[in-house]
């Protein structure tokens, strides 16, 4: 029999139960000995968890504050409660729903405030004065349409001569704030802000940009396409033989010009490169215009100038990558033949609904501005087919580099 020890130690008493606040509470930390919970408690408690073989692998995270609820194509089956953020947290003790009301809100106010005159007001005011005289056009020549009038009739009824709204409606000649008035009076507007907002178009449609100063030098069509270039969001370019304009350097321009006017005397040629540099500005301001140029692999392997202005030129080319509003690619030779092949284009795009966009065509001595709708269709669908058919944006600056070395 074996020998039984004198003393044997007491059994450990079983340890005490968690103390509990309420039904949905979480047990309180009996090693800190305080009543903080372990864990902050939702209001709205989470789903329970499921068994594994019930999960589906998610195919989108929902977070909720900090939890983060699995959504896929078998979502949870039990959901005591709806997420009320799908990306960003809502702010504390506000729903998501809430703020985005409150938001509208103010933002309403706001334009109740202002006006709708005055926002639209300050809209079709912004811009280059080329802009205005645009909008102010179409604008004129959309109320007489409306108001079912003829040019004819309305030249006969103002005693104008027969070619003067014509003229007016096609932006060839300027409009004064009194011929704007009877205009708006014969058709029969008689809302006063839409005639004094007109009016005021009217008079700011006169003033001048800094590129008109060089008048002397440019052809109308030249700094007409300056004003619509300012006020563009968008510019798609396709270059033929050369380098566009926005993107060359002083020397590289001041060769080209050179070259395409042997005719001109040395101080023509400043002004013209002078005008070309001051341009590129646009490029740089807070409101740029995404610039999407496809260039002709035979313009990134001309020579112009010397071997030391074309590695020049193709080296700030490469480094046009870099901004965030300018695109570059190479439509190379392999592309075989493509829709730009009778010559190079530019395409303009703008913020405002009501201008449909303009199409622009250098010739030798002067320029051609399209805006029919047909026009701007036949050369976004080209430039479009030319994208696709053109280098991405990484190989063709691969392509400029290795073009640069080898002209070094």
């Amino acid at each position: 029999m074996p020998d039984v020890p004198e003393h044997v130690p007491p059994r450990p008493a079983p340890p005490e139960p968690r103390p509990v606040t309420s039904d949905h509470a979480l047990p309180v930390n009996p090693e800190r000995g305080d009543q903080r919970p372990l864990t902050r408690l939702h209001p709205n408690p989470p789903p329970p968890k499921l068994p594994r073989q019930h999960h589906q692998r998610p195919t989108l995270a929902i977070r909720h504050g900090s939890s983060s609820f699995p959504v896929g194509p078998r979502p949870w089956p039990v959901r005591h409660h709806r997420p009320k953020a799908a990306r960003f947290p809502a702010p504390r003790g506000h729903s998501v729903a809430f703020c985005v009301r409150t938001a509208c809100t103010r933002l309403q106010r706001s334009c109740n405030m202002l006006g709708e005159n005055n926002l639209h007001r300050e809209v079709i005011m912004a811009g280059s004065p080329t802009m205005r005289r645009r909008r102010l056009a179409a604008e004129l020549r959309r109320i007489r349409t409306d108001a079912g009038m003829s040019i004819t009739e309305v030249v006969a009824q103002l005693g104008w001569q027969g070619s003067k709204l014509s003229r007016i409606e096609n932006r060839q000649i300027g409009i004064s704030t009194a011929d704007v008035r009877k205009l708006l009076d014969l058709y029969g507007v008689n809302d006063p802000r839409q005639v004094d907002r007109l009016a005021e178009m009217a008079r700011r449609a006169k003033e001048r940009g800094w590129w008109e100063s060089y008048a002397a030098t440019l052809p109308t069509e030249t700094r007409t396409m300056i004003g619509i270039e300012t006020e563009a969001s968008l510019i798609c370019t396709y270059e033929q033989a050369l380098i566009p304009g926005l993107l060359q350097t002083p020397d590289y321009a001041n060769a080209v010009i050179s070259a395409a006017r042997p005719t001109d005397s040395r101080e023509v040629i400043n002004e013209r490169v002078e005008v070309r540099l001051a341009r590129q500005a646009l490029l740089e301001e807070n409101t740029a215009p995404q610039l999407w140029v496809v260039i002709n692999e035979g313009a990134a392997r001309q020579m112009v100038g010397s071997r030391e202005i074309m590695a020049s030129q193709l080296r700030s080319l490469a480094e046009a990558h870099n901004k965030r509003n300018v695109v570059v690619q190479i439509l190379p030779f392999t592309a075989g033949e493509h829709p730009a092949m009778v010559g190079s284009f530019s395409v303009f795009t703008f913020p405002a609904e009501e201008d449909a966009g303009a199409v622009y065509i250098e010739t030798m001595n002067s320029a051609l501005i399209l805006e029919q709708p047909h026009d701007l269709q036949t050369y976004g669908d080209a430039f479009n087919r030319i994208r696709a058919a053109a280098l991405s944006p990484r190989d063709s600056r691969d392509l400029l580099s290795s073009l640069t070395a080898d002209t070094l």
